[in-house]
């Protein structure tokens, strides 16, 4: 437990990038004991009511999803070997953390965009430390701020994040900060992902995430 709070689960904090969910969610849940609140009911009051985001919803085992959101949820997929979507079954109930666990829609995402980029999430200085890249003791710059991938296209900062839950959904959240330009997607299938390593961050390999800076002239070099 010492090893997985100080993030030190793959090596000692700070000296590297390694994509790491779980030491996230097994993180917040004594912040949530010690806060005398489920970490649910924490992102309820504080992000969801908030943004305005009355279609979200947390999901967990102990928590299932309101009948009405649930009877929209989109039937997961995934493709096989020949190439065919076949249905496969919604995703099995997970822990109460920080590693996902969120149900919602495009419009939900777009309102907790402009929350965030409003203030009534956090404060502009906040976002700023948020948004800016860790380094590694030799200086090198690492990929990932505070929950957010970070990079250069051009001189332009991009910042992202993305979803997966394996043989079933994908998501991406895209944004240039500077020209005020966002892309949310979501899809029941694994379609939004490609390949990367857990120690990477290779938006360019994403054939959505070039459209989209070909599109709005964002240079990748």
């Amino acid at each position: 437990m010492r090893h997985v709070l100080a993030m030190q689960a793959n090596g000692t904090a700070g000296t590297r990038f390694l994509y790491n969910p779980p030491g996230f969610s097994w993180a917040s849940r004594p912040m949530a004991q010690v806060g005398g609140i489920a970490f649910s009911d924490l992102v309820d009051s504080l992000v969801f009511r908030r943004a305005g985001m009355l279609g979200a919803a947390r999901i967990h085992r102990s928590r299932p999803l309101p009948p009405a959101l649930a009877a929209m949820l989109a039937r997961p997929y995934t493709i096989d070997s020949a190439g065919r979507a076949v249905a496969t079954s919604p995703p099995p109930p997970q822990g109460d953390g920080a590693a996902g666990g969120v149900i919602a829609s495009v419009a939900d995402l777009a309102r907790f965009d402009i929350a965030l980029m409003t203030g009534r999430l956090i404060s502009d200085r906040s976002r700023s430390v948020m948004w800016t890249p860790g380094r590694s003791p030799d200086g090198t710059v690492l990929p990932y701020g505070l929950g957010w991938f970070v990079a250069q296209a051009g001189k332009e900062r991009v910042v992202w994040h993305t979803g997966l839950w394996d043989g079933r959904y994908s998501a991406l959240y895209l944004k240039v900060p500077a020209r005020g330009l966002t892309m949310v997607l979501l899809a029941n299938s694994e379609g939004l992902q490609w390949p990367s390593r857990l120690d990477e961050a290779a938006i360019e390999r994403s054939p959505f995430a070039r459209a989209f800076f070909d599109v709005f002239g964002v240079t990748q070099e």
